[in-house]
């Protein structure tokens, strides 16, 4: 089948773009880049019989770029240090309801999908971004 990685990095490239050009044009939330190109990936990988692992090396130079991104974010954050000194407490709040709403959520959908307990209290640590994810893992 398809044994080389090669076509990894170009399939998840044009499905993003492509993805990209559909939310442009149609302003739905739901077509939302990543989200699209999930949908499209996951099926396209299960009806070839390609593992994940095989998808993954191919694709992993993506992968690497997200840490030093993260990164490249402090500046501008830096940047509106001010803002964030004045609205504090706002930003604070919010940060900590999301985090409740992520873990709820994720671990609702664990035991409504038959997760036994100890699976889904171990997603209740999973709400972070996938660069702290990564350098965490």
């Amino acid at each position: 089948m398809m044994a080389n990685i090669w076509w990894s990095l170009p399939l998840t490239l044009i499905v993003f773009f492509a993805a990209r050009k559909l939310a442009a044009r149609y302003k739905f939330p739901l077509l939302n880049p990543l989200l699209v190109a999930m949908v499209v990936i996951i099926p396209f990988l299960m009806l070839t019989g390609i593992s994940y692992d095989s998808y993954f090396k191919g694709s992993e130079v993506l992968n690497d770029l997200l840490q030093p991104a993260v990164v490249a974010l402090a500046y501008p954050l830096y940047e509106q240090l001010h803002q964030i000194r004045a609205r504090w407490k706002s930003i604070i709040t919010i940060c900590f309801i999301g985090s409740v709403v992520a873990m709820v959520t994720g671990t609702s959908v664990a035991l409504l999908m038959g997760a036994s307990p100890e699976i889904a209290a171990s997603i209740l640590p999973k709400s972070v971004t996938t660069p702290i994810a990564m350098a965490v893992g």
